[in-house]
């Protein structure tokens, strides 16, 4: 699946944003960042299969 990434640096901090579904993360990097919102991503539709819930509304 593919999602459209936000990535900005914030008082010295890399965020990283995914508007769907609504995740966010950050790192010391832009790197650490990418690799921290995919894994936020990946747990969040683990959640939302385990609660039979999905982003699609």
């Amino acid at each position: 699946m593919d999602y459209d990434i936000l990535v900005y640096e914030e008082d010295g901090v890399f965020v990283a944003r995914c508007k769907k579904p609504e995740v966010a993360s950050c790192g010391d990097t832009r790197k650490e960042a990418l690799e921290n919102i995919r894994e936020a991503i990946d747990l969040y539709l683990i959640n939302a299969c385990e609660l039979d819930i999905t982003s699609e509304n």
